[in-house]
């Protein structure tokens, strides 16, 4: 269990070094080609389209565009970090929650509840689940921000 929690960690740490940019070809310095974001509601659901000089385009197209640019890019990459340790702090909140319910379940015939048998772990799968909510929940501001910045120079 123990090999566990430090691979886990180890995997942590590696994801928070910081990684190279991808740059795209194109960059135009004319004022035609701010991004724009349009938010619209059908129903229930929300749609997001953005585009470019008054065309529509892909997000994938927008990801182009915002690597091609650095400060853009560094923003990207900053989202991505956060989606990286989202996901590490959700497996971690996996493991440490099915070694609490081992741990749980080898002390079967004491009294209290699982979550007095396996206080540390459960506490870790509660605070992976937390972490894992506000990594993810901050990724979406960083494009926000990537678009911002890239709309910035014009």
């Amino acid at each position: 269990m123990r090999i566990a929690i430090i691979i886990t960690i180890a995997a942590f740490f590696a994801a928070t070094v910081p990684a190279t940019a991808q740059y795209s070809g194109f960059i135009n310095s004319d004022g035609k080609n701010q991004i724009k974001e349009s938010v619209f509601r059908h129903g229930r659901h929300t749609y997001v389209q953005y585009t470019i000089d008054g065309t529509p385009v892909t997000e994938t197209m927008v990801e182009e565009r915002l690597r091609a640019y650095e400060p853009s890019a560094m923003q990207l990459h900053i989202g991505q970090k956060d989606l990286t340790r989202g996901l590490l702090c959700g497996g971690a909140a996996i493991l440490a929650a099915i070694g609490g319910a081992i741990q749980a379940n080898q002390q079967r015939g004491s009294t209290g509840s699982v979550f007095t048998k396996a206080p540390v772990l459960f506490s870790v799968s509660i605070a992976g689940l937390i972490g894992e909510f506000v990594f993810l929940s901050k990724r979406n501001e960083h494009f926000s921000k990537a678009i911002e910045a890239y709309n910035a120079r014009f």
